[in-house]
């Protein structure tokens, strides 16, 4: 069973190599023993054969080799030069005592002894021999990998050692005739393989133990000293010699010389062992200046982290931190060695990671949670913490380790984004406007109190979700047809009803502005302004100005026709006058009445009753005035003039300056009847010329006093006065004035 057990375990680890082999080897040498014990219980008990030396003593040989194979392709650390002269040295103490016992205890007793042979002497001893060496195998094996608690290894090395106790008592007994079946060899031997089947049965997984056994300090201690294996050895021989001298004189020599060569065999091991102690502490010096130079290493990295770094051991004790923290908390480094947290923060926020860490011990994993803490300044920090458990290479519990972000810029930021949302908020639940935010397809995604009050919603109740719900068909279609050609064709107000709950439509002006997010439209915001009032307001008095300018083209219709009365009164008188003088001043009064029933009549024909096309009155009054005077054939008349219209106050002492000096001209530049006048208006920048000349006689020599005489031309002089211009004139080939004016201010007339 044992032998199955073992192979089974071979059978679980082929897929390695290293762990396969050997426990393949340990099932081999026991399939050995178990053919060894058959062929000698058949030969002692059935066949009644003396089964010492025979066929079974072959298997019991063959099982040794293999025993020895697999001890030495058991994983194991490799050696140094001085710990393999240690070991061949420990080989040679183990041979010394097997060839000391066996001396004692077997060969001489055999040599005393006529009726036992020399192949039964010597198989004795071949057995102890081989039973030591595997003995001495083992338990250098063991001594180096039992401290660490490999349970199979456990139960092999007790398999085997008992194995060797078996074959010792049974090589006495069976040589001092002492041996019986079933007595206390058979009884280790068995005990020997249920130590093998565990061994299996472990390594397979069948039985679980854990594959570690927690070894205690002091039992690790012992298994790894070199002086426990010494102190067994010279034990041994000092008790050897004791007995020997008291109960077998003659071997005393054979125990002495045994003890000298141990003796000497001791102190050529202790030798190299102290020199490799020398090495290993050499080594230990040179890892612990490895080990510091990694710590200032290490140290030197987390002291270039720009966050404070800490660790603390699990009674809360800081152990190590970086230049950061040290920076933060404004302390030096031997000041927060060994201190708490209630030390550096205060009891408060001492409380506070208390708690923290025992959720994060009992949890594990990553903790990160917000703090408020002071600074070397005093003042207040907002920070992150972010912690974890550190452990042993066994994963036992040894502390915490955290850093900490200072988040104090992106808190204040949030804390000003919350005040200026909370005011812009306050703003918009109270502006005078309607907020309206849409989105491109013309859905509601945000309406302010105020829009709902226009709509007749209460602040709870919700906007539908288009915009055509509250906005004419095609007013809304207009909206977004614009919003989906944004660039070009979005409107910044829209003039549009808005339809309330209750039915009644309000007019409102609506402002728009683009939302614009990574380069792309998104809708618009608009602000909603009721202008119903304004509008109604703007209706009355559109209505009240048109009755107001009917009424006004009633005026000066009435206005004209009444000149035209008293021109027609000044042509009768003019008919019925025969002296010359009084037909020119009746005719010259005519043509002025002319003049001014002429600029009443263009505002009463005009669009716009406050202003007059003067270009248009310039061509009616000079036309006029040629048929008046009946000289339409011989004078040829050339008007030049820029669009230009002028307000009542401008337009008629312009026209009467323009009528004087035209006159002037019929009456006076042609005596032979042809000639030519020319009517230039020019705009200058803010300001006008006007020019009239003829191809006439020229002015008289004595025009200077003329001007203060002459009725018509003080008149002139008097009009360019109230126009606030200049005249000037000059006689080349005729007469030619020039007047600089502007338009006079004009007052609206909004009422009576």
């Amino acid at each position: 069973m044992a032998a199955i057990c073992l192979f089974y375990a071979a059978w679980k680890k082929k897929a390695s190599k290293k762990d396969y082999l050997p426990w393949l080897l340990f099932a081999l040498a026991l399939s050995f023993y178990t053919l060894a014990d058959t062929t000698w219980a058949l030969m002692s008990l059935i066949w009644q054969i003396e089964p010492f030396f025979s066929v079974a003593d072959i298997f019991y040989l063959a099982a040794y080799p293999c025993f020895i194979l697999g001890i030495i392709f058991l994983p194991h650390q490799k050696l140094t030069s001085l710990k393999k002269y240690i070991s061949l040295i420990d080989v040679a103490l183990i041979l010394v005592v097997t060839f000391t016992l066996a001396e004692i205890f077997l060969i001489e007793p055999s040599l005393t002894d006529p009726n036992i042979g020399f192949l039964a002497i010597l198989l004795s001893v071949v057995y102890v021999a081989l039973d030591m060496l595997i003995l001495t195998a083992i338990l250098r094996l063991a001594f180096g990998r039992l401290s660490r608690g490999n349970v199979p290894l456990l139960f092999i090395t007790f398999a085997l050692v008992l194995q060797v106790a078996g074959d010792f008592i049974f090589s006495y007994q069976t040589i001092n005739g002492l041996y019986l079946s079933g007595g206390i060899p058979d009884v280790i031997f068995i005990i020997s393989y249920v130590f093998f089947a565990l061994a299996g049965l472990s390594t397979a997984g069948v039985i679980s133990w854990g594959k570690e056994l927690n070894i205690t300090p002091k039992v690790k201690k012992a298994l790894d000293g070199e002086s426990l294996f010494i102190f067994i050895i010279i034990s041994f021989f000092y008790i050897l010699a004791l007995w020997v001298h008291t109960f077998s004189h003659e071997r005393f020599e054979v125990v002495l010389i045994s003890l000298a060569l141990i003796l000497l065999l001791v102190f050529i091991r202790q030798a190299l062992y102290n020199r490799e102690n020398r090495r290993l502490y050499l080594e230990s010096l040179q890892s612990q200046m490895d080990l510091k130079k990694s710590y200032y290493f290490l140290q030197n990295i987390i002291d270039a982290v720009p966050q404070p770094i800490f660790y603390k051991d699990k009674e809360g004790r800081y152990k190590g931190f970086n230049q950061a923290f040290l920076d933060l908390t404004g302390k030096k480094r031997e000041d927060l060695v060994e201190k708490t947290a209630k030390d550096v923060f205060g009891e408060k926020l001492a409380r506070e990671y208390f708690l923290q860490d025992q959720e994060l011990k009992k949890e594990g994993g990553v903790v990160n949670f917000e703090s408020r803490i002071r600074d070397k300044n005093g003042d207040m920090r907002d920070v992150i913490f972010y912690r974890t458990t550190y452990t042993d290479p066994s994963g036992k519990y040894q502390g915490i380790t955290g850093s900490i972000t200072d988040i104090t810029p992106v808190k204040t930021v949030q804390r000003a984004l919350k005040e200026s949302e909370e005011k812009y908020r306050s703003i918009v639940e109270t502006a005078q406007e309607g907020i309206w935010i849409i989105n491109k397809t013309g859905d509601t995604i945000f309406s302010n109190p105020r829009l709902k009050e226009m709509l007749g919603l209460s602040t709870r109740e919700k906007l539908e979700k288009n915009i055509k719900n509250y906005l004419d068909e095609d007013k809304a279609s207009l909206i977004i047809e614009d919003m989906d050609n944004w660039r070009d064709k979005l409107k910044p107000v829209y003039n549009l009803h808005l339809h309330r709950g209750d039915g009644e439509k309000i007019y409102v002006q609506m402002a728009t502005s683009p939302i614009i997010k990574d380069e792309e439209f998104q809708g618009i915001l608009a602000l909603l302004s009721d202008i119903t009032d304004r509008k109604n307001a703007e209706e009355r008095l559109k209505s009240s100005l048109n009755e107001k300018e009917t009424l006004l083209k009633e005026v000066h219709h009435r206005v004209k026709n009444n000149l035209q009365i008293v021109s027609s009164l000044l042509s009768l008188q003019y008919r019925n006058v025969d002296d010359e003088l009084s037909r020119d001043i009746l005719k010259e009064s005519q043509s002025r009445v002319r003049s001014i029933s002429l600029v009443h009549e263009g505002i009463y024909l005009s669009r716009n009753i406050s202003r007059i096309d003067f270009k248009n009155y310039i061509n009616r009054l000079a036309t006029d005035l040629l048929y008046s005077y009946q000289r339409q054939e011989d004078i040829e008349l050339n008007i030049s003039t820029d669009p230009v219209e002028f307000n009542i106050e401008t337009a008629v002492p312009c026209g009467l300056v323009i009528t004087e000096l035209v006159s002037n001209s019929i009456k006076h530049a042609f005596p032979e009847g042809k000639g030519k006048i020319d009517i230039e208006l020019k705009v200058l920048e803010d300001k006008y010329r006007l020019i009239i000349r003829d191809n006439g006689q020229g002015l008289p020599t004595d025009f200077e006093s003329q001007i203060k005489t002459s009725l018509g031309m003080r008149l002139v002089d008097s009009l360019v006065d109230q126009l606030d211009g200049t005249l000037e004139y000059r006689t080349n080939g005729g007469s030619e004035f020039k007047i600089i004016f502007q338009e006079l201010d004009y007052v609206e007339r909004v009422g009576f």
